[in-house]
């Protein structure tokens, strides 16, 4: 079962029902994670803006995750 949990998050583009909004902590926080990774032009504060999203799908492309690749302020 791990392995096809391991398949569907590579291999599959995201389930609606699982998405959440991006805004607020998380927004902080996928920040903090992508500017240690070196992504800048981030916005500041809880918002999640167009360069935002733009530094997400780029370090999930790197790390292969294109399936779930969104233009929008949501994550699962």
């Amino acid at each position: 079962m791990r392995c096809y949990r391991l398949h569907r998050l590579s291999y599959f583009p995201s389930r609606e029902e699982d998405l959440i909004p991006i805004s607020g902590d998380l927004a902080r926080e996928l920040k903090t994670i992508l500017s240690a990774r070196g992504y800048s032009n981030l916005s500041e504060g809880g918002l999640w803006l167009a360069d935002d999203i733009a530094a997400l799908k780029r370090f999930m492309g790197m790390e292969n995750y294109d399936n779930r690749l969104r233009d929008d302020a949501m994550i699962d």
